[in-house]
C-alpha cells in the first residue's frame, strides 16, 4: 500500500530489530503475502483487540524529541 500525499498512514514508527527477528518478521510478511509493515499493522490491531475489545484507542502522544512535545513541555514548565 503506497503511502501518498492522501494516505491515511501519517504516522511513522522506527523500530531496531535484531537480525533473528526481522527474519521473522520477513518470513511472515513472505507466508502471507503482505508487505512488513501490514504483517505489523495486523497484529498490533489483534493485540490491541485481545486486550481492549471494541474501546477506542487513546489519542496520539508526540513523539518524546518532537517539536510538539517539547513545547508542550516547555508551556508545562512555565505554569
Amino acid at each position: 500500500m503506497p503511502i501518498t500525499e492522501t494516505s491515511k498512514y501519517t504516522n511513522r514508527l522506527s523500530i531496531v530489530f535484531l537480525p533473528e527477528e526481522r527474519g521473522r518478521l520477513q518470513a511472515l510478511a513472505d507466508d502471507e503475502g503482505l508487505r512488513e509493515s501490514e504483517v505489523m499493522r495486523n497484529l498490533i490491531n489483534e493485540a490491541y483487540a485481545a486486550r481492549f475489545g471494541k474501546k477506542p484507542p487513546p489519542p496520539v502522544r508526540p513523539k518524546y524529541n518532537s517539536d510538539s512535545a517539547r513545547k508542550a513541555k516547555a508551556k508545562r514548565a512555565k505554569k
